[in-house]
């Protein structure tokens, strides 16, 4: 997905919501970005396949442990779209 705009909270958090569906054989509405991530059944190689399939549609580098850090997906997620805001140096 290529896009010359910055994509948006809710565009991102459906791309995350897909992917971790995706991994976990759940549907992306199951995907609950407020729980507790520990709950949605991802393990640390998921969280590396989550960084890297993120990274190459953002063009951003995102580390792993951004998805084990937090207790919930959404201050994850809000810290991606935080970095994305930020101007280019």
């Amino acid at each position: 997905m290529t896009t010359s705009a910055t994509p948006t909270f809710d565009e991102i958090a459906a791309f995350v919501r897909q992917q971790i569906a995706a991994y976990t054989h759940k549907k992306p509405e199951e995907i609950d970005i407020d729980g507790d991530v520990g709950a949605l059944g991802l393990d640390s190689s998921d969280a590396v396949v989550l960084a890297a399939d993120l990274e190459e549609w953002l063009n951003l580098e995102i580390e792993p442990e951004l998805f084990l850090r937090h207790t919930e997906l959404r201050p994850a997620l809000q810290e991606i779209v935080d970095v994305l805001a930020e101007p280019a140096a």
